[in-house]
């Protein structure tokens, strides 16, 4: 398992550092988040040991909008599982709580 993974992050780090240097602001924002991304991927495997993320590519994944809608579509999926687990109890108080947040949407 821990081979495995370390051949993963082997190919994911060789394509980070085979990519072309970039030539506008967008390019280099993009593998920058690229690059944070392998990080942490690369902790994520190094679960016993963690090493730890560096705090500019929390800044940079924290700031970057893609990430930021990525979280807010996983954190709509469970607010919709919540409301389907509610459904089971009673299905006048689930229709309520669509019409509810379907407005605050």
């Amino acid at each position: 398992m821990i081979t495995r993974g370390c051949y993963i992050f082997t190919l994911l780090v060789s394509y980070v550092l085979s990519v072309p240097v970039p030539i506008d602001q967008e390019d280099k924002d993009d593998v920058k988040v690229m690059k944070c991304i392998v990080e942490v991927i690369a902790d994520t495997l190094t679960k016993p040991h963690p090493i730890g993320i560096s705090q500019e590519c929390q800044d940079s994944l924290t700031g970057d909008e893609r990430i930021v809608s990525i979280l807010r579509h996983q954190n709509l999926l469970k607010e919709l599982q919540e409301i389907a687990a509610q459904a089971e109890l009673g299905p006048t108080l689930s229709h309520t709580v669509l019409r509810i947040e379907s407005t605050e949407i």
